[in-house]
């Protein structure tokens, strides 16, 4: 099991740890728990396709305005603005 209740947001370096203890834990006979995950992370576990992957025992959704304005809640593929070729750039 691995407590998340205190993650507010994860990003890809985390998502590749989550995976690759995944599997070690699955060779003896183990599952990997996700629990406490909030709105933040298991929006990103549903934007990757991960939310299968693993057992998640959700957070309850409070205190959700700073996913929301990341626009991280619910599955919502914006994750902020990317900064583009700057104009005139090559």
């Amino acid at each position: 099991m691995l407590d998340l209740s205190e993650a507010t947001f994860i990003d890809c370096t985390a998502l590749g740890a989550l995976v690759a203890s995944r599997d070690p834990a699955g060779r003896q006979g183990r599952r990997l728990v996700l629990r406490g995950a909030g709105p933040c992370v298991v929006g990103l576990l549903r934007l990757t396709g991960l939310d299968g992957y693993f057992a998640v025992e959700h957070r309850p959704a409070v205190g959700t305005a700073a996913c929301t304005q990341r626009g991280e809640t619910h599955g919502d593929s914006s994750m902020g603005s990317v900064p583009g070729p700057r104009p005139g750039a090559r």
